[in-house]
């Protein structure tokens, strides 16, 4: 049963993708996004007692780069680097002890549904790279791999410039960040 399940299901969403009107005015954006948001983490101490760290205030900036194959489906690239720089950092006036900081390199799908003639809403899901960091004065712990991405948003498209607003999620092994963005990119 499962062997036929996945050629049906390449079969349906082929005819569906051939059936889709190329878009092929301006397929290419470039964007920068900067944003805000929230990670925590779970580590183990000397006695195998998890512990979950939560910081509050991320600020984080992405740049990439989307095609878009149809009008209903995109592909896009982006890095996204992200500090725990934020308003708790700067009044605790250094009594906050432990920063995490975290980049990632993302490629994903996107589908998006017209809500007008200019203005999108649209899912993304894909594969990130990561490498985060969790520092004290004390201690240092670090992690690499892949993990997911995706986000959730809402854009608006003129003629070469659209604006977008985004929610995304990363997850990054034992650390999940959530980031609120907001991009602007140019369409060539």
């Amino acid at each position: 049963m499962l062997k036929y399940i996945l050629p049906i299901a390449f079969g349906i969403s082929a005819s569906a993708f051939a059936e889709q009107e190329v878009q092929t005015q301006n397929p290419h954006s470039v964007f920068f996004s900067a944003g805000f948001g929230d990670a925590e983490f779970k580590a183990n101490n000397k006695n195998n007692n998890s512990h979950t760290y939560d910081f509050d205030d991320n600020a984080s900036t992405q740049i990439g780069y989307r095609y878009q194959l149809t009008d209903i489906f995109a592909i896009d690239t982006r890095y996204i680097d992200s500090s725990s720089f934020g308003f708790k950092q700067i009044f605790s006036l250094g009594l906050l002890d432990g920063t995490i900081d975290y980049s990632a390199f993302a490629v994903s799908g996107q589908a998006r549904r017209s809500i007008t003639q200019n203005s999108y809403l649209y899912a993304n899901a894909g594969v990130a790279r990561y490498d985060w960091e969790y520092k004290t004065k004390k201690t240092k712990l670090n992690e690499s791999g892949f993990g997911g991405l995706f986000s959730l948003g809402y854009r608006y498209q003129w003629r070469k410039v659209e604006l977008s607003v985004e929610h995304q999620w990363l997850t990054m092994g034992d650390m999940k960040a959530s980031n609120y963005a907001v991009e602007v990119g140019y369409r060539f």
